[in-house]
């Protein structure tokens, strides 16, 4: 399914985005920092993570509350300082929250200044930082939710540079990830093997994104499991990805999105349920014009691509949330669209795609400094 449509309608003006050729560049490294973390709940709860811009890089979080239609604003969470910008992942998981309503369970990763991986959950309230694992990571790592076995168990990437984060190839670069092999998300220690490597991915030019999408339901039920997909700026500037099986390990193989051209950051991506088969996922970067461009990918193939310049210049790369595979949102809702990125002001941006209406609204969110 391609979102950006010919006509993009943006707070009423009509901006037309079909057949636009990627803009060239001669080089092929990132333009911008690695952007904030984002997630949406099966409620319709948005959740943005960043690392805190001074003091003490803090983790920060601002989410949109569907039950009062509010952003509650920049909240300092605490967990000490953090050696990259964080990854979130969200699972079906329920507990009370706000105002005794009901959100889903929130796991957000992070680089550590050691070099490891560290996590702190929301289940209900916000746990102490918690260290995983003795694995040296390299880079800002990317989470996401799967259910192999229908329990949420999580999928952790991150980017080898150099050699002296890589245990498993020959010079340490490229794509490694862990998952945890227990049914609680919480667990730590030797619950998440690893690292391992992905040898499909060969060596990248930026961390990777992750996003889940599943082969089919039926009446809720997961009838195949869930696929993880794999995105990265490559060693020549373009933007690739491939898929990774839960169950056995095996991917797909890596495959070039062409007609992004170069791109400018690191992608964000994001599965998409339509109609109980989730094998879409959108795709969103910052081009080389520092503009927000869009495409998407239905499982066999690459879509179109179309730039949406209304969302001002991008100080980050851009990150996609859209509900999960089994949400409570009604059609069309449920194939709303939220990029988030930092503006040119130092803001938290979004750039909201209305399923209903068929248009993008930016919005200025504050909550700067994020960078």
């Amino acid at each position: 399914m391609f979102r950006a449509i010919m006509a993009i309608a943006i707070m009423g003006l009509v901006v037309t985005s079909g057949g636009l050729a990627a803009p060239a560049a001669a080089h092929a490294s990132l333009l911008v920092p690695q952007g904030p973390a984002a997630a949406e709940d099966e409620f319709g709860n948005q959740y943005v993570f960043w690392r805190g811009s001074t003091g003490g890089h803090n983790l920060w979080e601002a989410f949109y509350n569907v039950y009062t239609g509010k952003w509650s604003g920049a909240t300092d969470l605490g967990m000490g300082a953090l050696g990259s910008e964080p990854t979130v992942a969200v699972t079906d998981q329920v507990f009370a929250g706000p105002g005794g309503n009901e959100f889903n369970a929130q796991y957000v990763y992070w680089e550590g200044t050691n070099g490891g991986i560290w996590m702190a959950y929301w289940q209900g309230s916000w746990s102490k930082p918690i260290s995983l694992s003795d694995v040296t990571t390299c880079s800002a790592p990317s989470a996401t939710t799967v259910y192999p076995n229908g329990a949420p168990e999580i999928v952790i990437f991150w980017q080898g540079i150099q050699g002296y984060c890589g245990q498993h190839s020959d010079d340490g670069e490229g794509l490694f990830y862990t998952y945890s092999t227990t049914n609680d998300p919480t667990a730590a220690g030797d619950y998440w093997p690893g690292p391992n490597w992905d040898s499909a991915a060969d060596i990248t030019g930026s961390p990777p994104t992750l996003t889940t999408t599943n082969g089919g339901e039926d009446g809720g039920e997961i009838t195949i499991p869930d696929t993880v997909v794999v995105s990265w700026q490559g060693q020549d500037g373009g933007l690739w990805d491939h898929t990774w099986d839960v169950l056995n390990g095996a991917t797909s193989g890596a495959t070039r999105y062409t007609g992004a051209g170069v791109i400018g950051s690191v992608p964000g991506a994001a599965g998409v349920l339509i109609g109980g088969v989730a094998a879409y996922w959108n795709i969103a970067w910052t081009g080389q014009n520092d503009y927000l461009w869009l495409g998407d990918h239905d499982g066999n193939s690459f879509g179109d691509i179309s730039s949406l310049p209304e969302s001002g210049y991008m100080d980050s790369s851009p990150v996609v949330a859209e509900v999960p595979n089994i949400s409570q949102i009604g059609y069309p809702a449920y194939l709303n669209e939220h990029i988030f990125y930092v503006g040119n002001n130092d803001h938290l941006w979004q750039a909201y795609w209305v399923a209903s209406t068929g248009a993008w609204v930016i919005q200025d969110l504050g909550d700067g400094p994020i960078l």
